[in-house]
Parts: C-alpha cells; sequence; structure tokens
C-alpha cells in the first residue's frame, strides 16, 4: 500500500539510511524496495523478486484467466524479476519489446475487460506479490 510505503520511507530517511545505497552495500540487489522497507522498518525477513513470482506462480492466484491473459501476466512477471514493482505497474511496460507481439497497449487491456479490467488485474497481481 503507497500509503505504508511513504510512511516506511519517511522513517527510515529520519534514520539517516539512504535506500539505494544500503541495497547497493548489502548486496541485495534483487529485492525490491518494498522488502528492504519491510526488513529494515518492520524487521520482516525480505524474499527475493523471484520467491514472490515463485510463490504466485504455485498457488491458485492465476486460475481463470484465458491463454492470452496468463501469457501477459506470466510476461509481467517474468519483467518484476527482472525490473521490480514500479516497472510492471507503469502501463508503459506494455509497450516494451516482449508485449508488442502480443498488440498495442489498449487491446492488450481490452483482453482484460479494458483498461478498468487491466487495472484490476494489476491490482490484484500486486496484492499477491506482496504477500
Amino acid at each position: 500500500d503507497k500509503k505504508e510505503r511513504a510512511k516506511a520511507e519517511k522513517e527510515i530517511e529520519t534514520k539517516g539510511i539512504d535506500l539505494v545505497q544500503y541495497r547497493e552495500e548489502s548486496n541485495n540487489l534483487e529485492l525490491d524496495y518494498y522488502d528492504l522497507l519491510r526488513e529494515l522498518v518492520y524487521d520482516i525477513p525480505a524474499k527475493s523478486r523471484y520467491e514472490r513470482v515463485r510463490a504466485v506462480r504455485e498457488s491458485d492466484a492465476l486460475e481463470g484467466y484465458d491463454e492470452y491473459q496468463y501469457t501477459i501476466i506470466n510476461l509481467l512477471l517474468d519483467k518484476y524479476i527482472e525490473s521490480g514493482l514500479d516497472e510492471i505497474t507503469n502501463r508503459t511496460v506494455l509497450k516494451l519489446d516482449e508485449f508488442v507481439r502480443f498488440g498495442n497497449p489498449i487491446r492488450i487491456a481490452e483482453q482484460f475487460g479494458g483498461i478498468l479490467g487491466y487495472s484490476r488485474m494489476m491490482e490484484n497481481l500486486v496484492k499477491e506479490l506482496c504477500k
């Protein structure tokens, strides 16, 4: 949740910790800032992006999607492993080469019931990734 993230970021800043520098110096490049925040602020063990994707793929979270939707979601999960949460939640991700072969962003969104349906899918995906 964005409010919780902003609150945690502010708490880290008041402690004088630079999250980017901490991530690099602690060699935690496979972790999202979300996980670093949870670890630093709440003492919750961090999970790598790969671990989060594996958990989603092994759960029933992707059931109910057709083959096209499933393919797009898996591309988003692969992109998440590579680049993180901020990258996949920005709709411009659909303009990247790996998505272009499935159509333009509007066509892709239409396969999820339009922009609203795509947004709902993305909200659910983020929720599953952040469990």
